[in-house]
């Protein structure tokens, strides 16, 4: 009984690496280690087909047919030895080996999961591992390739392919001058130069020296263009030329590094490293980290939770010169804390990125200390801040109407209307983000 209940308990055998579970009935049904027949090469699949099929399954289920898709890699984001995520772009036409084809044509994207459990699913017995990197090699930006996979859905409903294969290059990048290793196998452009020019962190290659690739800054942004990729440069956001100006936005979720630039551009940098700059309700510290990088500046986080727990967050934080101070304080008569005092009294600016709650403590913080402040408002929270009221000019010999804030306008002048009150005068201006980007500051 003992061994009959631990055969059916027992969980599925690994071998090197080698995933051994049950497969779907179209990779061999319960065999292990079953090899994908090349007898009959699968058609491939619209990215629309693909998308109809994953949203039949349940979250976190994966289909039984394998299917085959083609399109040139958008996007390749390796997150570990074990996984790396290759976007694809769809291709409008029968043409499948132009690259060309594929960079102008594209339609639909498609992310195709390469996983090494699943890309060993189907190895033989006794046949070395396939390796992460091995198959994430053949993807290279801008390439024509053909993937073969299930389908799956994951847990928060988005649809991939958990690729069973290796991709089979269809067409080498357009325009790409390969060159030559020492192993004599053909090399494209540099993958880390990409991530750098892309992010803009750099333009070169940590292994400039050493590295087999091809180095090409220009052209990786030309590429970058065709393939309608967001550029970062190393002063601001470049998804277009004009993208730090009021005509062209970039998404919300560039704010962080927005903000940090518009900061340096104002105040100038030599005022941000006076002193640290004191970021109110800053959560994790993006704002901080991006300062440091942009100017060389220390921030202190204020925050009533304690977001950054784990050794890895304290440690990028403590990279970045950002320190964190958990504390609640409603106004500035409020503040006890002495270090948290010391930190405002040699504060250079106190800032506000979308604090919320803490939107009215940015400016009174900073009125209270004779600090410059910028804040940029976002959520208005009427009923829990009942005591804003905007005073309006009545009619000829009427005493002024107080009128409830119940907008973002309303808060900016709000804010607005407290900075005079104390002889402070303040200005707007705009960042290049989408959603709330009015930035209410003072010198």
């Amino acid at each position: 009984k003992l061994q009959f209940l631990y055969l059916i308990a027992a969980p599925p055998r690994r071998r090197r690496g080698v995933y051994t579970a049950s497969l779907p009935d179209a990779l061999g049904g319960d065999r292990v280690c079953c090899p994908m027949s090349d007898a009959a090469p699968l058609a491939a699949s619209r990215f629309d087909d693909i998308a109809a099929q994953g949203g039949r399954l349940p979250p976190g289920g994966r289909g039984d047919a394998a299917v085959a898709v083609e399109g040139v890699v958008l996007r390749r984001k390796t997150l570990s030895r074990f996984l790396c995520l290759v976007t694809l772009g769809e291709v409008d036409g029968d043409d499948a080996e132009a690259a060309g084809a594929f960079n102008e044509n594209t339609r639909r994207t498609l992310t195709v999961a390469l996983e090494r459990r699943m890309l060993n699913a189907t190895t033989e017995a006794g046949a070395a591992p396939v390796l992460v990197r091995d198959a994430a090699g053949v993807c290279e930006i801008g390439a024509a390739v053909r993937a073969v996979g299930v389908v799956e859905r994951t847990g928060k409903g988005q649809v991939a392919v958990a690729g069973m294969r290796v991709p089979t290059l269809l067409a080498a990048p357009e325009g790409e001058a390969a060159h030559v290793t020492s192993g004599g196998a053909p090399r494209g452009p540099c993958r880390a130069q990409w991530d750098l020019v892309v992010k803009g962190l750099g333009s070169g290659c940590p292994k400039q020296d050493t590295c087999e690739y091809e180095h090409d800054e220009r052209a990786l942004r030309d590429r970058a263009a065709q393939l309608g990729v967001r550029v970062h440069d190393q002063g601001g956001i470049v998804g277009a030329p004009d993208a730090l100006s009021a005509a062209s936005h970039a998404d919300k979720k560039y704010r962080f590094e927005a903000f940090a630039t518009w900061l340096g551009e104002y105040f100038g940098a030599e005022l941000l490293r006076r002193g640290p700059v004191i970021d109110i309700a800053g959560g994790k510290g993006h704002l901080g980290v991006w300062l440091h990088r942009k100017h060389a500046v220390s921030t202190v986080v204020v925050d009533p939770a304690n977001h950054d727990r784990d050794r890895k967050s304290q440690a990028r934080l403590r990279k970045h010169c950002v320190t964190k101070v958990v504390t609640h304080i409603t106004s500035a008569a409020a503040v006890e804390d002495p270090v948290l005092r010391a930190h405002l009294e040699s504060a250079s600016v106190i800032v506000g990125l979308h604090p919320d709650e803490a939107t009215d403590l940015v400016v009174d913080l900073a009125l209270a200390f004779n600090k410059p402040f910028a804040v940029v408002p976002c959520c208005v929270f009427p009923t829990l801040f009942p005591h804003r009221q905007l005073r309006a000019v009545g009619a000829q010999g009427a005493p002024p109407v107080a009128q409830p804030v119940v907008s973002t306008d309303d808060l900016l002048a709000y804010l607005e209307q407290e900075a005079r009150g104390r002889n402070v005068a303040t200005n707007r201006s705009t960042l290049p983000i989408r959603g709330r980007n009015i930035v209410l500051h003072a010198e």
